[in-house]
C-alpha cells in the first residue's frame, strides 16, 4: 500500500505542477513504461530521453519494486495517471 501511495504522489507532483499547462507526452510514456511496461521498454524510453546510465540503473531498481504489485493494481494506478493527465491538459 505504501508503494502505491508513493507512486501516486510522485505522479501528481510531476504531472500537475501549476506551472505546466500541459503534460509532456514523454512524461506519460515514461510513466506508462514504469508502471506497465517491461524493463527493456522502460530502459529504451529513458535512453531515448538521454537519461544518464546511473539514473537508469536506479530507476530500474524502483521499477523492480513496482513490478511486485499485481498487474491489475498497476493498471488501476496508470488509469488514475491517465485521468490526471486528461484533467491537466484541458
Amino acid at each position: 500500500m505504501r508503494l502505491n501511495l508513493t507512486v501516486f504522489l510522485v505522479t501528481l507532483a510531476l504531472l500537475c505542477y501549476e506551472g505546466n499547462a500541459e503534460v509532456c507526452p514523454a512524461s506519460v510514456s515514461v510513466l506508462r513504461n514504469l508502471v506497465l511496461g517491461s524493463d527493456k521498454a522502460y530502459r529504451s524510453t529513458l535512453e531515448n530521453l538521454g537519461v544518464p546510465e546511473d539514473t537508469i540503473k536506479a530507476s530500474l531498481e524502483v521499477k523492480g519494486w513496482i513490478d511486485y504489485l499485481p498487474f491489475m493494481r498497476r493498471s488501476r494506478i496508470f488509469n488514475v495517471v491517465e485521468s490526471l493527465v486528461a484533467q491537466c491538459n484541458v
